[in-house]
């Protein structure tokens, strides 16, 4: 056998040893999770037992999700999931990202009955909430004569009407506050998702 065919085949073996050993290293970059960048968000008002709240997650790079919430139930997975709690409590939510990342968070629920007894306003606004677009806001609370809303974007009071229209400038996690007929000791608290605002493209027609 010819001593430069045995050579070239011998380089060319290794040659796609190589191209295999990129693609693989390509693949695993561009499927990697940062576990320092994990992003998960639980969205409740005054978190209560027997009320829906809230869990998404927008990781980049996420492909699985198991959420535990802390209270025995089965877990869920997901990306975004509601979760409805029996008794109240301290609960360590546990969300595992491709089976890898571990994040936890912790959530207090208060009971429900006990709360509405004491009279804390309930915040209402729209599910879906854009950066850019304006925003509706109500209130649930009875007696209610004056309101001071914080929107969490600036410092301060943003409005003091009923039923507040808001745009938000930029997209986060954003913490609205609800003081009604100046009382601070039943402030209402409601944490919300800004999703970025959506560019659409448009086509030139020549």
């Amino acid at each position: 056998m010819n001593k430069k065919n045995i050579d070239i085949r011998v380089v060319f073996f290794f040659v796609i040893l190589l191209l295999i050993g990129i693609i693989a290293f390509l693949i695993q970059f561009f499927n990697h999770v940062d576990c320092e960048d994990v992003r998960f968000y639980v969205l409740a008002e005054n978190p209560r037992t027997e009320e829906s709240i809230e869990f998404f997650d927008k990781t980049p790079n996420a492909k699985s999700w198991k959420w535990d919430f802390g209270d025995g139930s089965e877990s869920d997975v997901r990306k975004h999931t509601f979760h409805v709690y029996k008794k109240p409590g301290k609960y360590l939510i546990t969300l595992t990202i491709n089976g890898e990342c571990i994040h936890n968070k912790e959530i207090t629920i208060k009971d429900k009955y006990l709360t509405d007894k004491i009279g804390t306003p309930k915040i209402i606004v729209s599910k879906i909430i854009t950066a850019g677009q304006p925003t509706y806001f109500n209130s649930e609370s009875e007696d209610a004569k004056t309101w001071e809303w914080a929107f969490g974007e600036n410092k301060g009071i943003d409005d003091t009407s009923a039923n507040p229209v808001y745009t938000f400038s930029t997209p986060g996690e954003k913490t609205v506050t609800l003081v009604v007929n100046g009382n601070f000791g039943t402030v209402a608290k409601k944490i919300i998702y800004v999703h970025p605002k959506v560019i659409k493209k448009q086509i030139l027609l020549i």
